[in-house]
């Protein structure tokens, strides 16, 4: 009786433990799931590495059809390269570059643009927004590396620790108890 409670027990810790160590690692689009609400609640709390694409001017002489501009910068930017919309012409496109950004836009209604950038190169990130004629405003964001970007982000690296936590003690109580009743059948 007893080594069967502890088989019991050692099946419920491996069970929470998977479980933890899952949410752990898909800790990013929980980041991402947080990120859709506090975006529209606070602004703040876009982080560095949030990424637009920004179209260049058709004056500029470099060739560059597109650039790409961080969160930070983003004001700046758009002036210094005299860009008057942030609205894209084209549905999808690339930046190639050390890190590379590709875009596309999911959405378009006219006025309103649906735009997702990924980047890769030693960071890789995804960035989600609507692009307006004279405004971004950022919809999700999901990297791995969120937490060194952004001191603010502590709090959804908190959330999502609390989480892999509960899911993974929920795990185990939910295995051992399905466990027990297997038993008595």
């Amino acid at each position: 009786m007893e080594e069967a409670r502890r088989s019991r027990q050692r099946v419920a810790e491996i069970a929470g433990l998977l479980v933890f160590f899952a949410v752990l690692i898909f800790g990013d689009w929980l980041g991402y799931a947080a990120s859709l609400g506090l975006f529209r609640v606070d602004p703040g709390w876009v982080p560095d590495g949030f990424h637009v694409v920004l179209p260049a001017p058709q004056s500029a002489l470099t060739g560059a059809r597109y650039f790409p501009a961080g969160w930070s910068e983003l004001a700046d930017t758009k002036a210094e390269r005299s860009v008057h919309t942030y609205r894209l012409p084209e549905v999808a496109g690339s930046i190639p570059g050390k890190t590379s950004f590709a875009f596309a836009v999911l959405e378009d209604d006219g006025a309103r643009q649906l735009v997702e950038v990924t980047s890769t190169g030693v960071h890789r990130s995804r960035s989600r927004y609507e692009a307006y004629a004279d405004r971004i405003l950022p919809v999700g964001y999901q990297s791995y590396a969120w937490q060194y970007q952004q001191r603010g982000s502590t709090t959804v690296i908190v959330l999502v620790g609390a989480a892999a936590l509960f899911a993974g003690f929920a795990a185990g109580f939910g295995a051992n108890r399905l466990l027990l009743r297997l038993q008595k059948t």
